[in-house]
C-alpha cells in the first residue's frame, strides 16, 4: 500500500487515464448513476484495471476469486468506499508519510510493474524508513506472490535469512 490514500488515489486516477475515452465514458455512466453493483461495471473494472493491475494470472487463482465473492462489502464501503476509483469511506484522509522515519525495524516494501500502487511511493517509503529493503517485481501485479510466486517468496525468504532476524 502507498503511505497515503491520496498518493493511492492519484496513482489508480493515473491508471484510468490511460483507458480509451469509449471506456472511461462507460465507467462515467455506471459511477453517475451510483450503480457500482452492476456486472456490466464490474466487467469493465475487470477486464480494463483488475486482470492487468491486481491479478494478470488467468484463470484468476480459487482462493483470490473466493475472496473477492466473501468480502464484506458493507465494511469495505465503510473503509474504502464503493471501489477503488470512488474513495468515499473513512480512510479518504489517511496519510502516514510522516511517520514512516518512526519505524526502527528492518522492513521489506515490495510492489510490481503492473501494480495498482505507485512504485514511486514504493521508492519514497524505502528512503524514509531506516533499514528498509525494496523488490519490485517486474513481472507482477498487486498481489505478486501469485502471479510471480518464485522471486516474492525467494525475496521474503532471503530478507528473513538476514542477521536482523538470525532465522539460519
Amino acid at each position: 500500500m502507498s503511505a497515503s490514500m491520496k498518493s493511492y488515489e492519484i496513482y489508480i486516477n493515473k491508471l484510468r487515464d490511460k483507458l480509451s475515452a469509449e471506456i472511461k465514458k462507460q465507467l462515467e455512466y455506471f459511477e453517475n448513476k451510483k450503480t457500482f453493483e452492476d456486472p456490466e461495471y464490474s466487467k469493465i473494472l475487470f477486464k480494463y484495471i483488475y486482470s492487468q493491475n491486481f491479478c494478470r494470472l488467468d484463470p484468476w487463482p480459487e482462493p483470490i476469486v473466493r475472496t473477492f465473492g466473501h468480502k464484506n462489502k458493507a465494511i469495505y464501503d465503510i473503509m474504502q468506499g464503493p471501489n477503488d476509483f470512488c474513495v468515499t469511506g473513512n480512510l479518504k484522509s489517511w496519510d502516514r508519510w510522516k511517520d514512516l522515519n518512526k519505524i526502527k525495524i528492518p522492513t521489506l516494501l515490495m510492489g510490481a510493474a503492473h501494480d495498482v500502487i505507485d512504485l514511486n511511493d514504493i521508492y519514497t517509503m524505502g528512503k524514509l524508513i531506516n533499514n528498509s529493503k525494496i523488490f519490485i517485481s517486474q513481472n507482477g501485479s498487486h498481489i505478486t506472490f501469485y502471479d510471480d510466486q518464485q522471486k516474492y517468496f525467494q525475496v521474503i525468504i532471503n530478507f528473513l535469512k538476514t542477521k536482523h532476524f538470525n532465522l539460519e
